[in-house]
Order: structure tokens, then C-alpha cells, then sequence
């Protein structure tokens, strides 16, 4: 016997439960796999959890569980979440709803406008396809082409050479009070040219041995 709109709608009555409440990466990523793999009614307790997810977990957080701990890929948690989104919103009864995870996002992604007027006209409801639904969105717009006009071409300066190309042929310097950094005097400024983050205590030496390999050069006259 096949199910009656009223049986659907009271079926769907049950994902309006609200669920216990959640706090945990893994306690997230759990109960989202255990939905997954229920039957299609359960898209949108699985696009649920995913939003709360979002707004629960730390940052970051809710990626890495997306990406390592759930069976469905980045753009499939978006969609989910969508849907869940828009099923809460009630713009559609629940029992004219498909069961399809994808008729259910195309239906959410239609203009407000045209989801309301297929609504009126019957054409959403429980065995609606993808097919049919995609057919109702509006035409794109053709992209209007202006043609701008070139501008005269402008005589170009030459290049003029950045201050540190120049510090290649000046003499470097240690900073006593950074033991990590090389600094080079341009236009009279003491500036930093060189700052190694590294804790190592041998970054010192090395920062030193560099600046000394550099002035030797520098005094040879080789760049």
C-alpha cells in the first residue's frame, strides 16, 4: 500500500524532534555517520547537525571533521546544510517534500517566486525529479558585452632599482640586540634586511657567517 500525504507528513513530524544536544568533534562526527546511513528521510537531521556543528565546534574544527571523519565530501555537507536550512524555513509542507537528497536541494535553490508558484500549481511533490524541478529555474541572463575603449598608451619610466637590489652592493651588519637579524644601511636608515625566526642558538653564528661571506665580496668588488 503506498504511503498517504498524511502518513509522509507525520513521518517527517518526527524530524522535527529536537535532538540532544552536542558538543564534541567526535560526538558530532558519530551521530552525523549514523544518520547518513538511515534512509533518505534522514537528510535533513544530517543537514542539522552539520549547521549546529558549524556554529558549535572551534575554528577550524568543523572542516577537519567534514573532511576526515564523515563519509560524504565538502560540497555534500554544504548542500546538507542548505537543505536542512530551508526545510526549517517551511516555505514547502513537509509531506510535498522528495525523498532524493539532490531534488531536495534543487528545490531549495529555486526563486522564491518560482518555488511558490510551482508549489500552487502542483508541480512539487513527493516523486518530483531533479529533471522537472531544474526545468523550473528562470533562464540565466546573457552577459551584456561593453566595449571599452583603449586608453593611449603612456611613455613608461624605466625601472628604478627597489633599495634592497641596492643593499646587494652595501655592506651588512649584525644587530647586537637581535643576534638573528642582518640589517643594511640605505639613505642613511639603519633597516632590517634579514630576520631569522629560528630559536636555535646557532642561528647567530650563521646569520654572522653569512654577513661576513657578503662584505668579503662586497670588498672584491663582486656582487
Amino acid at each position: 500500500m503506498a504511503p498517504t500525504a498524511r502518513s509522509l507528513g507525520n513521518a517527517r513530524l518526527s524530524m522535527l524532534a529536537k535532538p540532544r544536544p552536542l558538543t564534541t568533534r567526535a560526538e558530532f562526527a558519530a551521530d552525523i555517520r549514523r544518520e547518513w546511513t538511515n534512509a533518505l528521510e534522514a537528510t535533513v537531521a544530517v543537514g542539522r547537525r552539520l549547521n549546529e556543528a558549524k556554529e558549535a565546534l572551534p575554528h577550524g574544527e568543523y572542516e577537519a571533521m567534514v573532511t576526515n571523519d564523515l563519509p560524504f565530501s565538502t560540497s555534500t555537507a554544504r548542500k546538507l546544510r542548505e537543505i536542512a536550512a530551508f526545510v526549517d524555513e517551511g516555505k514547502v509542507p513537509l509531506d510535498q517534500l522528495p525523498e532524493a537528497m539532490g531534488t531536495l536541494y534543487a528545490i531549495a535553490t529555486l526563486p522564491d517566486e518560482t518555488r511558490q508558484q510551482a508549489l500552487d500549481a502542483g508541480t512539487i511533490h513527493p516523486a518530483v525529479t531533479r529533471a522537472e524541478v531544474a526545468a523550473l529555474k528562470p533562464p540565466a541572463r546573457p552577459v551584456e558585452v561593453i566595449a571599452l575603449s583603449t586608453p593611449p598608451a603612456r611613455e613608461q619610466s624605466p625601472p628604478r632599482e627597489s633599495r634592497f637590489a641596492a643593499a646587494l652592493s652595501l655592506p651588512w651588519h649584525t644587530d647586537p640586540d637581535d643576534p638573528g637579524a642582518i640589517t643594511v644601511e640605505l639613505d642613511g636608515v639603519r633597516r632590517y634586511l634579514l630576520v631569522m625566526v629560528a630559536p636555535d642558538p646557532a642561528a647567530a653564528d650563521v646569520v654572522r657567517h653569512v654577513v661576513e661571506l657578503h662584505n668579503a665580496a662586497v670588498q672584491r668588488g663582486v656582487r
